[in-house]
């Protein structure tokens, strides 16, 4: 199926829905419709690829914006558990990336550089002492 053949299944769709339709929605056909016929004739398949291309660019890797959440996520300031998700799609040479920008020398393995990205998050703000994951995991000693 081309461009213009969807521009065409448009206009079929508006007539045979006729009457049935609301002047917005039949509008709506007609935009779709000439939006298509205005492009090249292209096989669908390739008119979709193509504009899909820049939003899977816009999407690139942030280290900064890694690196401020979990300075934010030291401080208590975001969430552990998203943070944690985040890091946990990134790929190695996006892991030392991250690792880098603390000043912490990556390995070469995906799992051991998302483990030494997780402590820098758990560590204080002063990076001296490791912040609990749940503050509801410590027992307070007076009460055993």
């Amino acid at each position: 199926m081309t461009t213009h053949q969807l521009a065409d299944l448009f206009d079929a769709l508006r007539t045979g829905l006729g009457a049935s339709l609301k002047n917005e929605a039949v509008k709506g056909f007609e935009e779709v419709a000439a939006a298509f016929r205005g492009l090249p004739d292209q096989p669908a398949k390739s008119f979709f690829a193509a504009t899909r291309r820049p939003a899977e660019k816009s999407q690139r890797f942030d280290v900064n914006g890694i690196a401020e959440r979990i300075e934010h996520a030291r401080a208590g300031d975001d969430s552990f558990d998203s943070l944690a998700l985040e890091v946990g799609q990134l790929n190695v040479p996006q892991l030392k990336a991250v690792l880098a920008k603390f000043g912490v020398k990556g390995t070469t393995g995906k799992e051991k550089n998302r483990e030494r990205v997780i402590q820098l998050f758990k560590m204080a703000s002063n990076g001296q002492e490791p912040r609990p994951l749940d503050p509801f995991s410590q027992v307070d000693a007076g009460l055993v």
